[in-house]
């Protein structure tokens, strides 16, 4: 069979490259679950036909010296001894290196360019809509009969890592401003929420909705992974550690929870661990783990919990246009999960949940009160529609096949 290409444009990267970096944040490590987890049911899906999908890969990183090392190495690899695949390379001190990043970017698709073009109807998939890379994709676009750009939209650039230097805000707003006026040349979104049409103004015919996936090797890890009969009732919340997420909340209440037969666990990073850590000297009941950068460990304690809380702020400006792919993996460890309602989830999803009605101290003792009375017979039907939800309607063989499929890409 001839050989047809795909080229997926975002952050992807391999296990031991991800392994290696020396600063990771927890956005970039769901960030990097979220993508691998499409990437390699992409090559599930089309493994035994004639497409081979190269990657190139452009992420970012805290600057120098945050960052400890001044370049960000280049990588070249192969996911499957056919597919190429690279990571960017660039110099990485602060506000220079977004330019830095998008020239390094651009260098690596003329490069791909190079080398495929004569090729006719490609299929590029943005991971992402940062400006650098929906320009990378209307080069290659411009240059290919026939080329089409999907750009997949897992969130919102201006609600993500938002910080309080001026500069870095500008910049945002600026590459925001500079992406909207290009996405006409994009031909298909595919939308982690459907709020998502309504910021970006996209007719309902160039967009679909797909929140997202949870990775066969993570379905397969979590049903090898034993539960052990838990003395106290464990509640956990697994994610970044910060106000904005609601963690103050949930602490309070917790704390104010009197019960002895209880604990909570809390794994993650952010600017809210310092005031864990004194929570947990003053309260035995809480246990912090820190944050673990072993994709496995942070599964194999989600496991063990009885309850996994969901929290946000549902108020917050990102919360329509968030889809949180931590629901699919609570979803899939076989226990009861509670959540907030934010307009990123839709609908279909909370009958698999138990609703934290509100944010406050009445509404999580209600929520826990509620998953403490379940009996066996109860909480076991509870739990197992809704991880048979999970893991058969969003797996990332499913998912992908459907971003596939709306690409017409012929299966």
């Amino acid at each position: 069979m001839l050989e047809k290409k795909i080229l997926w444009i975002g952050s992807y990267t391999t296990d031991e490259i991800f392994k290696n970096m020396p600063a990771r944040t927890p956005s970039h490590g769901s960030g990097f679950a979220s993508e691998k987890s499409l990437v390699t049911g992409i090559d599930e899906v089309i493994k035994d036909t004639a497409y081979v999908m190269d990657t190139i890969g452009a992420d970012t990183f805290p600057a120098y010296p945050e960052y400890s090392n001044l370049f960000v190495k280049r990588n070249e690899f192969t996911r499957n001894n056919k597919s190429y695949d690279v990571n960017v390379g660039y110099l990485n001190i602060r506000y220079i290196n977004r330019f830095a990043r998008y020239i390094s970017l651009m260098m690596e698709v003329k490069r791909w360019w190079k080398r495929n073009k004569t090729r006719k109807n490609l299929i590029i998939y943005t991971y992402g809509i940062e400006l650098e890379k929906i320009l990378a994709a209307i080069w290659i676009k411009k240059r290919l009969d026939g080329a089409k750009i999907y750009t997949i939209i897992p969130d919102i650039p201006k609600f993500v890592n938002i910080k309080d230097s001026k500069i870095y805000i500008l910049l945002k707003n600026i590459s925001e401003k500079l992406s909207r006026k290009k996405l006409p040349s994009i031909d298909y979104f595919i939308l982690y929420s459907k709020h998502m049409a309504d910021y970006y103004g996209l007719p309902s015919n160039r967009w679909i909705l797909m929140e997202g996936s949870i990775s066969i090797d993570d379905i397969l890890y979590l049903n090898e992974c034993k539960k052990n009969k838990n003395e106290n009732f464990i509640i956990m919340y697994s994610g970044t550690i910060s106000a904005i997420r609601g963690v103050p909340k949930l602490l309070e209440a917790f704390s104010s929870y009197k019960k002895k037969n209880i604990e909570l666990w809390l794994t993650g990073s952010g600017d809210y661990k310092e005031k864990i850590l004194e929570k947990t000297l003053s309260d035995k009941r809480i246990k912090y783990f820190g944050y673990l950068d072993n994709r496995k460990d942070v599964l194999k304690l989600e496991k063990q919990a009885d309850l996994l809380m969901h929290i946000r702020i549902s108020e917050a400006a990102y919360a329509p246009y968030c889809f949180p792919s931590k629901i699919f993996e609570y979803l899939a460890t076989g226990n009861i999960v509670a959540t907030v309602k934010i307009k990123g989830i839709p609908d279909d999803y909370y009958k698999y949940m138990l609703t934290i009605e509100e944010l406050t101290e009445n509404g999580i003792h209600e929520v826990i009160e509620k998953a403490m009375s379940m009996d066996d017979d109860e909480r076991d039907r509870f739990v197992s529609l809704a991880k048979e939800f999970v893991i058969t309607k969003k797996n990332s063989y499913v998912q992908a096949k459907r971003i596939l499929e709306f690409a017409k890409i012929d299966l």
